[in-house]
């Protein structure tokens, strides 16, 4: 029997896997089998990334496969790796790579082009071979634009394929009836014009919360379906919604497209004539996006999804797109965490925060020599009671009173009434500091700012997490740890941990430091996308760039 083709893009797991940072990765475990005679790969590449060079012989971490992600030179170094990694196998397939040349991951005209070229050789290079077009690498756009590719060609034996476990083959997707009438519904697209309004939105749901928030928070619309497993009931969206909304789960099997669009059309035949669908097709598995855009055919309602990095919404039928502002208060990330708010964060929630901010902004041209008296004052942190401790170039005194005073060879601050201060002098007022610097960026780099909230278990008096500072800028939820002395590897550690519990995928975390961390703790946060450092003499630019970054 003749082998397949295999037409598929390759993603930033291909790549992590080629350069040994995860095990595997999906274009490798489609064609280690030797069920293909061929691949054609295609290769987003981003215009900007020129000059890229990949050392040999070095271990590589998840920030190199970053800088390097979607250059020439990528593309080179995965093809080498994928070829070594084939012939361990003893498996022999001829593997042809193209470069698309994309405006942004999303680009949907680029998209159609490159998907369109990589058909036209399969077919003309190899005639009389099926070919598989592969859902799972890549961005929905890529996924849907293969799906129409193998409905609109299935008489030439091109299916697509999909792959929800790397320890099994592709599996062939059996897409719903509907979707064969695609290319009249795109000519004939649904009667709804306002993207943002309607009576019920059907919402792919899975561990992505944040995509579902953004649009409770901003869409016109009382009624919501979540579309998910069980294991992802959507409890926690109930705080979101508008007043007298409602919601209810309507629970599939994600890896079946055609069971997701049978519970979403059985659900939407049951609503009165006339009713207004939306189907937002951002959260759950391209399996899901299947099945939900199958149902929209059928019902006529309009599907879109959030391209978070352009905080765009873009309607599927028509490719519209619009803006969106998003989740703009830092409370609404902690609501959709599932724990209790126990304190919000508000700067006004201790009135001596404003009265001491001209000290405060003193205080980081002094770093270093209060930095020699943290320990010390520290021990009064738990219990405010008068203290007095020297070291050389500084003094740090609480009265009976609680009045406090910060002397520097010569000048003096005063924090009068001040029941806190020790907890000030050891550390807190760094997080004072980043606040007010990260406030002044409201309404250019982010919309909210918290200082100190506090999150518990629900029905406890628990706390599950305080923190230092918080910011959003509508798309994403920056957790800042702020660190007056010494930056430990614990402390990166605890980063990582909140950024993984809280904010959603897209959720990013910042060291402020006052001081630059050790080269070890350094390469902990560089080999970690998900994390920046802002530290020393560039902590106030640092911090911009952090809280400016698209990745």
């Amino acid at each position: 029997m003749t082998k397949r083709i295999l037409v598929t893009w390759y993603g930033i797991t291909d790549l992590s896997a080629a350069m040994g940072v995860v095990k595997s990765g999906p274009v490798f475990d489609a064609l280690r089998r030797g069920d293909y005679q061929a691949a054609i790969i295609l290769c987003y590449t981003d215009p900007e990334k020129v000059d890229v060079d990949i050392q040999s012989g070095i271990d590589f971490s998840p920030a190199d496969v970053r800088r390097i992600a979607n250059s020439q030179a990528a593309h080179a170094y995965f093809k080498r790796q994928l070829e070594v990694s084939l012939a361990s196998e003893n498996v022999t397939v001829q593997l042809r790579t193209y470069s698309a040349k994309l405006a942004h991951l999303n680009d949907t005209q680029g998209i159609f082009k490159a998907a369109a070229f990589a058909l036209k050789m399969a077919r003309g290079e190899y005639s009389g071979s099926g070919v598989d077009v592969f859902l799972s690498p890549g961005t929905p756009a890529m996924a849907f634009t293969w799906g129409m590719a193998a409905l609109v060609n299935k008489r030439q034996d091109i299916r697509a394929i999909a792959s929800s476990d790397p320890t099994k083959p592709p599996v062939v997707v059996d897409f719903p009836s509907e979707m064969r009438s695609a290319e009249a519904w795109v000519d004939a697209p649904s009667v709804i014009d306002n993207m943002t309004s309607y009576d019920i939105i059907y919402h792919l749901f899975g561990e992505q919360r944040i995509p579902a928030g953004i649009v409770l928070r901003e869409f016109d619309c009382r009624h919501h379906v979540f579309v998910t497993d069980r294991k992802f009931q959507s409890k926690v969206m109930r705080q979101l919604l508008q007043p007298k909304g409602r919601k209810e789960d309507l629970f599939i099997n994600p890896f079946d497209p055609k069971s997701v669009e049978a519970a979403i059309v059985s659900h939407a035949r049951k609503q009165s004539s006339g009713t207004r669908f939306g189907f937002n097709l951002t959260g759950g598995t391209k399996l899901m996006y299947t099945g939900g855009l199958a149902a929209a055919m059928t019902i006529g309602g309009i599907p879109f999804y959030l391209d978070g990095r352009h905080q765009t919404i873009v309607r599927v039928d028509t490719w519209e797109t619009i803006p969106y502002k998003g989740l703009r208060d830092v409370e609404d990330y902690l609501l959709l965490s599932g724990l209790t708010i126990r304190e919000s964060g508000s700067w006004d929630l201790l009135p001596c925060r404003s009265l001491r901010l001209a000290q405060t902004r003193k205080l980081w041209s002094l770093r270093s020599k209060i930095a020699k008296i943290y320990r010390q004052v520290s021990e009064y942190n738990d219990e405010p009671r008068s203290f007095s401790i020297k070291a050389k170039g500084v003094e740090a005194a609480l009265s009976k009173a609680m009045d406090g005073v910060l002397r520097f060879d010569g000048l003096q601050l005063d924090f009068p009434n001040q029941s806190d201060f020790a907890k000030y002098v050891s550390g807190g007022w760094l997080e004072e500091y980043v606040y007010d610097l990260i406030r002044s960026l409201i309404g250019t780099s982010v919309s909210d700012v918290k200082i100190g909230a506090r999150v518990q278990w629900p029905g406890t008096n628990q706390d599950a997490q305080e923190f230092d500072v918080l910011a959003t800028n509508g798309n994403r939820l920056f957790i800042v740890e702020c660190k007056a002395g010494a930056v430990k590897n614990e402390d990166i550690y605890k980063l990582q941990q909140n950024v993984r519990s809280y904010g959603g995928v897209e959720a990013y975390g910042i060291l402020a430091a006052a001081f630059p961390p050790s080269p070890s703790v350094r390469r902990r946060i560089e080999s970690d996308r998900r994390l920046a450092l802002a530290c020393g003499n560039k902590l106030q630019s640092e911090l911009i760039a952090a809280l400016s970054a698209k990745d």
